[in-house]
């Protein structure tokens, strides 16, 4: 299975949750003057134009169902987050947020609900705590 088909399952199976996620593309292109020389575009005056987040950003971005940022770097079973992907997703952890790397849609589903009901318990322990 392409990496492409586990996004689209996640994607709705999060959605069967309540959470929304987007599909986040990263990309380097270039703009300038574009000319048609012999049948060919040549862009003159040429400036890199970057799409997307950040390099590293997850692969699907969005919010759970109680408002969290969530990002989910989907990856093919036995393969591995990039030291970018692994940064972004700590620093998105580390700020509140959900980040995780999945490799379907049932670990999605089972990671996120983990750490929801995690944050729950820990809020309402608190609460308790405080009385």
């Amino acid at each position: 299975m392409l990496e492409s088909d586990i996004q689209k399952l996640i994607m709705l199976a999060v959605a069967k949750q309540g959470h929304v996620l987007f599909r986040n593309n990263t990309a380097q292109g270039w703009i300038g003057n574009a000319k048609m020389i012999n049948g060919k575009i040549v862009i003159t005056n040429p400036r890199p134009l970057y799409a997307g987040l950040c390099t590293g950003s997850s692969d699907l971005i969005g919010w759970t169902s109680c408002g969290i940022f969530l990002a989910v770097e989907v990856k093919r079973p036995r393969k591995k987050a990039t030291k970018e992907q692994a940064n972004f997703i700590a620093q998105i952890n580390k700020e509140g947020g959900i980040a995780i790397v999945a490799t379907s849609d049932k670990d999605a589903t089972d990671q996120i609900a983990t750490e929801i009901y995690r944050r729950r318990l820990a809020a309402s322990c608190s609460a308790s705590a405080s009385k």
